[in-house]
């Protein structure tokens, strides 16, 4: 099991809206949500851009969009990989709709830079309109009953951390937690104070950390119990990863 840390990106809760009223932005209700999920939910991709705080009604198969800071300034450059933020999205299709849970309607968060990053990638894109807590009113078995609305308060942190891949005892994210957050089978994103609860790595079956910031500490390495791998990972095309794939693989495999 591997557990990906990372570092906040914040953004401020009481300027937080689910509405966006750019013209130029295609929308979708909450009907038409439903009669897409209805229909044919292989070819819907949610994506949910909100804070953690809001995330008090979890769209059910909704992905939670959490960055790290190298993909968000990846984001913000218009270089991202639209892959990056949903399998499905690897390779650009017609037979995919995108439907975004934003935040709010400004061009300085980050569903509205999603948004355009798809757009500009061909994808088929649309902003839900209306309130979540509306749309689970009226389709409540589109809606998972858990929350999501873990406080982050810790900021400058990459590093990822891998479980036992063969341990049996392995216990679910909590729901009243923002992190660590799981992004697919044995991977979660977390944050500094995951990182340094020892009781809650152990918890969780952690006992493989690649560390991925250069000036984090590895907090237990003097732990038997814990095995550390560190890449100084730079947001540069030019930086060459290669030299790491052999004790990457002895961690990932």
């Amino acid at each position: 099991m591997m557990l990906e840390l990372q570092s906040d990106c914040r953004i401020d809760e009481n300027q937080a809206s689910s509405s966006f009223v750019d013209k130029q932005i295609k929308t979708c209700s909450s009907a038409e949500l439903a009669q897409w999920l209805h229909n044919d939910r292989q070819q819907v991709v949610l994506l949910d851009c909100r804070p953690s705080s809001e995330n008090n009604t979890s769209f059910a198969g909704a992905q939670k969009i959490l960055l790290p800071t190298v993909l968000m300034r990846r984001l913000q450059n218009g270089t991202l990989a639209p892959g990056s933020l949903a399998p499905q999205l690897a390779e650009q299709t017609d037979q995919v709709r995108v439907i975004l849970i934003p935040d709010k309607c400004d061009n300085d968060v980050m569903a509205s830079k999603v948004y355009k990053m798809l757009v500009k990638k061909k994808f088929d894109v649309f902003c839900f309109e209306d309130e979540p807590e509306e749309f689970a009113r009226h389709f409540p078995t589109l809606i998972e009953s858990t929350s999501y609305a873990g406080t982050r308060k810790k900021a400058g942190l990459n590093l990822c951390l891998l479980t036992d891949k063969f341990s049996e005892n392995v216990i679910k994210p909590s729901a009243d937690r923002g992190f660590p957050a799981k992004i697919f089978h044995c991977v979660y994103l977390g944050n500094d104070d995951t990182a340094k609860n020892r009781e809650l790595l152990k918890r969780f079956g952690i006992d493989y950390v690649i560390n991925v910031t250069s000036d984090l500490p590895n907090y237990y390495e003097t732990d038997g119990d814990f095995h550390y791998l560190r890449i100084p990972v730079d947001d540069s095309h030019s930086h060459n990863l290669a030299k790491y794939f052999p004790g990457m693989h002895f961690y990932t495999f």
